[in-house]
């Protein structure tokens, strides 16, 4: 059985390319054994053994950068959106829970962030109940904030934003490439 190493070279989040080399292989045996898809995780920079169709994928604990830049108080808290702000922030801005800025919407786009990558969002329905869901959120060295959603192993990204400003009682994000929902 031939081995494959596949070598990953990462920019930002995402997978840039995947260049594929052959190894000898240790003995002359052949088996007629077909293996097992597997799921390989891999971290940045890191070259991994894969036979044809394993699936190599990035959890978002390693895309994960700096995030030393943001302060205690960005975690384990309720932000929700506060349009009203926008104009004086030239940005999308969510507030704490109970802050005196907020004014009642009949659905406020909410998020939990948690220091070990995971997070919350208030996910409308089609009957217009409201949820909290869990997911996955990123930031590099841009100052780029992902979240994504896991689906079957692949990650859905919801959020693409850039923060322009964090504080004790503020958060102002500016919609990336894919835009926010």
């Amino acid at each position: 059985m031939k081995n494959y190493i596949y070598s990953l070279l990462l920019v930002g989040f995402g997978l840039v390319s995947c260049n594929q080399s052959k190894t000898t292989p240790k003995s002359d045996a052949v088996t007629t054994a077909i293996p097992e898809t597997k799921i390989i995780k891999a971290k940045k920079g890191d070259t991994v053994n894969a036979q044809p169709g394993d699936k190599i994928y990035m959890e978002s604990t390693i895309t994960v950068q700096n995030t030393h830049d943001l302060p205690n108080s960005f975690f384990n808290r309720k932000w929700m959106r506060s349009p009203s702000e926008d104009k004086d922030y030239e940005g999308e801005v969510y507030r704490p829970e109970g802050h005196t800025n907020l004014t009642p919407m009949r659905f406020t786009p909410t998020f939990t962030f948690m220091k070990d990558k995971s997070c919350e969002y208030l996910k409308q329905m089609s009957n217009d109940a409201h949820e909290m869901e869990g997911a996955s959120w990123a930031y590099n060295i841009s100052k780029q904030l992902r979240i994504f959603k896991s689906v079957n192993t692949e990650r859905e990204m919801l959020y693409d934003w850039k923060i322009k400003e964090t504080k004790e009682d503020l958060l102002v994000v500016e919609a990336g490439s894919s835009g926010s929902r």
